[in-house]
């Protein structure tokens, strides 16, 4: 398989990697890079019924202590003040279940439950997302994590906000994405997906970072992984919806993102009904470096790479897709194929060789969500 250890590659990525880690960009570029080139505006989606619950009667909140950063504020009391009549679950405590997939199974399993709440992050309101769907019950989103993608984008982004949602009924009816997963042993997993998967080099960053992170930081630690993917990164050997191939990145965004190319950043809208396909393939020039710039930059990475590259690959919206990934070895030396979604990777062992079959399918209006 192709190795993207390049020379010339190498150096430019070093260049942006280096000067965007001494703070080389200096103020007059990080402003230039700050005129920010999109619509940042907060997505909306399409208003769904769901029950007013005043003082949040009828409501089951789990809340994930562990989630994004320490914080002084206990958010199950935060909850609890905003809505004295909901009932609030915390691992642990109380004699409710450590874990918190079994804690969410016995919120849902409460008699008077009229709707479930969950206070995390976007990997805690996933699993949350999918225990709702599989009940017929609305979710209220308490953000608690460390980025809140998904609190953001519905506008449920304060307990405050969120809470004045429960209690006056009002709803949004999202679109969302059924994750099924095959090994080769045909066991089959499904996961609830609401913003974004990807597999390839994102998650190989993710393991490598978070290898790192104790001893370098978090940010420090992304820089060196870009690096390591950029100087050693393998692509992937896949098949999507019968193109048989190799991909330096495959992404998956539920709803139209903006921009174009290997910049998503955001969506206008939650109920576009489709999937935002970015299949990265290692014919495309500079895909690796433009990768690392996204990662390091972070939203200003969108202005920096339309500055090195002028263009957009282009991009396919569709309402499902196949994918059959062939396993190889991590960072970590693990025979596996690893993906990542709504922020979190998800390591799928797999001999060597093997293949694994993945389908995403859109779920239009999937999921009912209290939000402004």
């Amino acid at each position: 398989m192709a190795n993207f250890g390049l020379g010339w590659q190498e150096g430019l990525s070093s260049w942006v990697l280096v000067g965007a880690a001494s703070g080389c960009g200096v103020h007059a570029l990080w402003k230039a890079l700050d005129q920010d080139v999109l619509d940042l505006r907060q997505p909306v989606a399409s208003p769904a019924e769901v029950p007013a619950l005043p003082a949040g009667r009828g409501l089951v909140v789990v809340v994930n202590p562990h989630s994004g950063p320490s914080s002084e504020v206990d958010a199950a009391e935060q909850v609890g003040a905003l809505l004295p009549q909901a009932r609030i679950l915390v691992p642990g405590r109380d004699g409710a279940a450590e874990d918190i997939d079994a804690l969410l199974d016995e919120a849902v399993a409460w008699q008077g439950i009229k709707a479930l709440g969950i206070s995390g992050g976007d990997g805690t309101v996933w699993a949350a997302a999918g225990v709702a769907r599989a009940n017929g019950l609305p979710l209220a989103v308490f953000p608690g994590g460390t980025l809140n993608h998904f609190a953001k984008a519905i506008r449920a982004d304060t307990h405050q906000t969120a809470a004045r949602a429960v209690q006056a009924g009002s709803g949004r009816s999202i679109d969302v994405a059924d994750l099924w997963i095959e090994t080769p042993e045909g066991d089959v997993n499904t996961k609830t997906v609401l913003n974004t998967f990807s597999l390839g080099a994102y998650a190989d960053m993710v393991i490598i970072r978070d290898k790192m992170e104790e001893r370098f930081g978090k940010w420090g630690a992304g820089i060196l992984a870009a690096i390591q993917v950029v100087r050693g990164g393998v692509p992937a050997q896949i098949t999507a919806n019968g193109d048989r191939h190799e991909s330096w990145l495959t992404f998956v965004g539920i709803n139209t993102y903006v921009p174009a190319g290997l910049a998503p950043a955001t969506r206008r809208r939650l109920d576009t009904e489709n999937l935002d396909v970015r299949d990265y393939q290692t014919t495309q020039r500079l895909a690796p470096v433009r990768l690392v710039a996204r990662s390091v930059l972070g939203n200003r990475g969108t202005r920096a790479l339309q500055l090195f590259s002028g263009r957009s690959e282009p991009k396919e919206l569709l309402t499902t897709i196949d994918l059959t990934c062939i396993s190889g070895l991590n960072p970590k030396g693990e025979a596996g194929v690893d993906l990542a979604h709504d922020g979190e990777t998800v390591r799928v062992k797999a001999p060597e060789g093997s293949s694994v079959h993945i389908r995403l399918d859109m779920a239009r209006g999937g999921l009912a969500a209290y939000a402004p």
